[in-house]
């Protein structure tokens, strides 16, 4: 209990993820209209505007493209998506946002 508290505490006082110090980013081809979260994969994707992040990184081309898919589904057609030295583009994408 007191574990959860300290780390609810940190989070408050840091703050959570930002989109600045995202590991794994993508570009939606029009913004939400609200903030969203969504969860894939273990990995906490947010998204506010046209961008979305998050602080996990994605290790295979698989779980990139199910996150992608994820994020298509709930946030609308991506534009762009990478994550380290991973990226989806072309017939990868399309497939994505299909």
């Amino acid at each position: 209990m007191r574990t959860a508290f300290v780390l609810g505490i940190a989070l408050i006082v840091f703050g959570g993820p930002s989109l600045a110090s995202a590991e794994s980013s993508a570009e939606l081809s029009a913004p939400v209209s609200k903030a969203t979260k969504i969860v894939k994969d273990g990995n906490v994707w947010t998204c506010e505007g046209a961008s979305c992040a998050s602080s996990g990184s994605v290790e295979t081309p698989n779980r990139l493209m199910r996150a992608c898919k994820e994020i298509s589904r709930e946030a609308g057609d991506v534009k762009s998506i990478e994550s380290g030295d991973l990226s989806l583009s072309g017939e990868a994408l399309a497939d994505c946002n299909g």
